[in-house]
């Protein structure tokens, strides 16, 4: 024993600093610490190892998919669960919001339950159907819905699903194309006097079976009782919309998380953007079907196996830090030969 301490003893230093460094490494890997440090996830989380992500984040939270994939490809996955799920459910008024599911358009109330509305395409340069220009300047009420892109026009408040409710929309959604919308209905409007609104998201998203609300975390719509806490993830995630079987919020990151200043303070970019995760915040078991709840409570006991082991590495690292610059303290004392 003392012949390979003897042999070890010239490089003990140099080990105890490289296994220092690999401690803070690997510790902020698993999220021992610095989750939020965005420095830290600019220069370090795409040299982790994928599986430790899901261990920077609260239980509550699933990484969909990974900050450090190419934003083309995360904004596809993104589009495609979106599809399957629900988007946005944006509020108009007297408690009707507007949202989009598999591409067709749905207006639900907590109360009343909810409604399909009949999609017509608007072509660049083409003129209006007459039939759908005279639906909207019938229409008791037009809004503008700037983050589905699309023009509403309800016959009526009370019960928008019924006989005249269209959504119009643009062929190609690019953005020349919307606004070029919103102005040839905006001059048809103003002509007629037909009210006409512009509403965004206000920072709330109700799911389409219209139990919850994503508000900095999930509520019931009911009461107002929250029920998923999204604090951590506030500044850095916003709701895009619902998952399949309404079973989580989908949060996209901040674009205007940047590396240094930038933020919701600042219009101009000041540094790199740093890379976010696509999350879905979860809503509690208990509120999911039967086939839905047994995936989510499989997928928990796998991600608990691997955040275990994960901290199991990170002790053992810890460990062997600890038995380095004990060695190298018993050695400046003296205790053991040089």
């Amino acid at each position: 024993m003392m012949r390979v301490w003897i042999r070890i003893s010239p490089f003990v230093g140099v080990l105890t600093v490289l296994s220092l460094l690999w401690l803070v490494y690997w510790s902020w890997c698993w999220g021992w610490w610095g989750r939020n440090n965005s420095w830290l996830q600019y220069f370090v989380q795409c040299a982790c190892p994928s599986i430790s992500e899901q261990a920077r984040f609260p239980t509550q939270a699933e990484v969909l998919v990974s900050g450090c994939q190419d934003e083309s490809t995360k904004h596809a996955i993104l589009s495609q669960m979106l599809n399957a799920g629900f988007v946005g459910g944006y509020h108009i008024a007297k408690n009707w919001w507007i949202g989009r599911s598999v591409n067709d358009y749905v207006i639900v109330n907590p109360t009343n339950g909810s409604f399909a509305v009949p999609k017509y395409t608007f072509t660049q340069g083409a003129a209006l159907d007459p039939t759908i220009l005279a639906l909207i300047q019938k229409a008791k009420n037009v809004y503008w819905q700037q983050d589905l892109g699309i023009l509403l026009a309800l016959s009526s408040m009370e019960t928008p699903g019924s006989g005249g409710s269209i959504v119009l929309t643009s062929q190609d959604d690019t953005p020349l194309s919307r606004e070029l919308l919103r102005n040839q209905i905006s001059l048809e409007l103003s002509i007629n006097g037909t009210p006409y609104d512009t509403v965004g998201s206000g920072g709330t998203v109700i799911s389409r079976n219209r139990l919850f609300l994503y508000r900095g975390g999930i509520r019931l719509v009911a009461g107002d009782q929250r029920v998923v806490d999204g604090s951590e993830l506030a500044g850095r995630f916003f709701a895009v919309g619902w998952a399949e079987s309404d079973r989580g919020a989908l949060l996209e990151g901040n674009n205007s998380l940047y590396l240094y200043g930038g933020g919701f303070q600042v219009v101009v970019p000041t540094g790199p953007v740093v890379p976010q995760p696509i999350l879905l915040l979860r809503v509690p078991a208990e509120y999911l079907p039967p086939h839905v709840r047994a995936e989510r409570e499989a997928q928990i006991q796998q991600e608990q196996l691997v955040r275990t082991l994960g901290n199991l590495s990170v002790f053992l690292s810890l460990s062997i830090a600890l038995l380095l610059v004990g060695l190298v303290v018993l050695r400046r004392t003296r205790r053991l030969p040089h």
